[in-house]
């Protein structure tokens, strides 16, 4: 197992900075996940577990009793709500959240306007919404909740094209009554496929309004006050490709964990999400994280709670036969 440690320069309640250590297990083959291409949605449903993953076109369903039991359902269905405005709009689900009539929502990542050549990440992304009332067997488009404003930041030049916001993951705070996506911008030179100005932004919106457009609010560097739809962003984790937030009730603070563009691995915490002021990012954590991460408590199941022991599990859609895993990390006390 791979030990490490971390110390926040942030103070806690008490004044004294956090504190912990933890372990990293070895790799364990998830291969029912295999083609998992976005966040994976996670919700309890009765004593089971559901869970979704999205490769355009297929959305994989599954259910069981815990994450080592789980039966293939009939892979979901989409209305014609779900229509193609820029003539090859592509849907992805990425988080979902169940509310307490059991209605499902899932944040969709959409990506279009695949007419320059498929290199790098030419295309554009937007993300939306959407719904089911039958346990993800049918699912319908709400519309879109969140867009990038492309003046958020000086166009590096004219071959560059803007990357749109996407390859999100949800986060829903249920101690402080907010839904959180952390989501992906950049600008994209259209020449090589290359990527500058990367990074994770954030907007939020208040459970009570279960996710509908217009609800959302982006960060802009010191509020949340920009609007979803067209506002501007401002940085949350720099040059990072993926950021995965839950709430630690062991350590009683907020962690994210993600990598970069390079692909170093790292681990973060909050004490608030009101100013999101992470600290400094420990690259300690093992280089062993793919495209699509998410932690899973290993007692409860649950995906945005989760206690001293969980599982991240780790996907990038097969992709060059890179099959999905999952570490068991452990928070330790101590220095």
């Amino acid at each position: 197992m791979a030990i490490a440690f971390l110390c926040f320069g942030w103070k806690a309640a008490a004044a004294e900075p956090i504190s912990f250590r933890w372990t990293v297990g070895r790799d364990v083959a998830a291969p029912q996940f295999n083609h998992e291409d976005a966040d994976a949605g996670v919700v309890r449903d009765g004593g089971n577990i559901f869970v979704q993953l999205a490769l355009w076109p297929h959305w994989y369903r599954f259910s069981g009793p815990d994450l080592d039991h789980l039966n293939p359902l009939s892979e979901a269905r989409r209305d014609a709500s779900f229509n193609r405005p820029h003539g090859d709009d592509s849907y992805w689900t990425d988080g979902i959240w169940k509310d307490p009539a059991g209605r499902l929502y899932a944040i969709v990542h959409i990506e279009y306007d695949y007419a320059h050549p498929r290199m790098g990440f030419l295309w554009r992304r937007r993300i939306g919404l959407a719904t089911s009332d039958d346990k993800g067997a049918n699912w319908h488009y709400e519309g879109d909740i969140l867009t990038t404003n492309p003046k958020r930041s000086r166009r590096p030049s004219p071959n560059f094209v803007d990357f749109g916001c996407g390859d999100t993951y949800l986060f829903v705070d249920q101690r402080n009554g907010f839904f959180y996506l952390f989501y992906m911008t950049a600008w994209v030179d259209a020449r090589s496929g290359a990527r500058v100005n990367q990074t994770m932004s954030g907007a939020r919106s208040p459970i009570t309004a279960r996710m509908a457009a217009g609800s959302w609010m982006k960060w802009n560097g010191t509020g949340w006050t920009e609007p979803g739809l067209g506002g501007a962003e401002a940085d949350i984790f720099p040059g990072a490709d993926s950021a995965v937030v839950h709430f630690n009730t062991y350590l009683n603070t907020y962690i994210a964990m993600g990598r970069d563009s390079d692909g170093s691995s790292w681990i973060t915490a909050c004490p608030s999400l009101d100013r999101e002021q992470w600290g400094t990012r420990n690259y300690r954590l093992p280089q062993r994280l793919y495209w699509y991460n998410w932690p899973v408590d290993s007692v409860t199941g649950d995906r945005y709670e989760i206690g001293q022991a969980f599982r991240i599990y780790s996907s990038q859609a097969n992709v060059n036969g890179v099959g999905s895993k999952y570490m068991n990390v452990t928070l330790l006390p101590g220095k």
